[in-house]
């Protein structure tokens, strides 16, 4: 088999780890989980990367350290290659897009292991971006990484159309929703087969599907394929939504409902009113839309 590596590239938050194990178990992959060169730690502890030791120290710069990176991904393919399988690498989006340090004036696609790879063989690899409902992938980013995550939604959504607009830029990406995953599985898994020109000859194995062990899993733990009920958020958030042009535009390109056409998850009452009634929410939402009087 000569098959190139296949990038996998999710925000945070946006499933991921289960759209991983589920490639890994149908393509029967060799599989690694949640890499970048963009990893940046204070904590000089690194026992297995000796480069980043180098790297923290000023003996060598950036670039150089993202070839010896991709050196170590592609001893990862020779290993796949002698097992006659597909190496699936799931990129680290978050970090090379979404982190507030982060600029992303020096992406070329979608995938930074894509413009590595790129650069040294004069070839693009295939890029499976996967995404989510903005409004989702962002609560659950607040809830589990409040930290590691833009200022403002705003800024969030122009980051996330940044990630995006990578994959017009190529004809080796595409994009799929995990909304799709949710609801029709092997539709999904199909339409990926298709991208990559290979063919899907097993049905989904969910008890494989969970065997696959990966980094990551910050969400919502789950079997097989289930929409869960959206993470409860405030009118405030509601109302911030509303003023973000650019989560206009991301729903608009990705065809999402924006969040004054759909208000679940919302909880009545806000951090400095009293509760509001349930019966009067939709009073309470209406009026965040209306226009002001002149």
């Amino acid at each position: 088999m000569n098959h190139h590596p296949i990038v996998l590239c999710t925000p945070a938050c946006s499933g991921g780890s289960f759209i991983y194990r589920t490639l890994v178990s149908s393509l029967n992959a060799v599989g690694i989980s949640e890499i970048s060169d963009f990893w940046r730690s204070a904590d000089m502890y690194m026992p297995l990367d000796p480069e980043a030791h180098l790297l923290h120290q000023g003996f060598i710069d950036v670039e150089t350290f993202g070839d010896l990176f991709l050196k170590r991904i592609e001893s990862c393919w020779d290993v796949a290659q002698r097992l006659e399988r597909p190496l699936l690498i799931r990129e680290h989006s978050h970090r090379s897009v979404f982190l507030p340090q982060v600029t992303t004036e020096s992406l070329k696609s979608v995938s930074r292991i894509n413009d590595l790879f790129a650069a040294r063989h004069n070839s693009q690899l295939k890029c499976i971006v996967t995404v989510r409902n903005p409004i989702d992938s962002w609560l659950g980013l607040c809830a589990n990484f409040p930290t590691a995550r833009p200022e403002t939604f705003e800024e969030y959504c122009l980051r996330y159309i940044d990630f995006i607009d990578g994959v017009s830029d190529t004809q080796s990406a595409q994009i799929f929703k995990y909304e799709d995953l949710i609801h029709q599985p092997e539709g999904l898994v199909q339409q990926i087969f298709t991208f990559l020109d290979l063919s899907l000859d097993k049905p989904l194995d969910w008890e494989a599907v969970n065997a696959v062990s990966s980094s990551g899993n910050s969400g919502r733990q789950t079997v097989q394929p289930t929409l869960h009920p959206r993470r409860p958020f405030r009118i405030e958030f509601l109302r911030e939504a509303n003023e973000s042009d650019s989560y206009a535009t991301l729903c608009s390109r990705l065809d999402y409902p924006h969040l004054n056409n759909d208000s679940e998850g919302l909880i009545s009452g806000s951090e400095d009113q009293e509760p509001v009634p349930s019966h009067n929410v939709l009073s309470v939402i209406r009026s965040l839309f209306r226009p002001a009087d002149k």
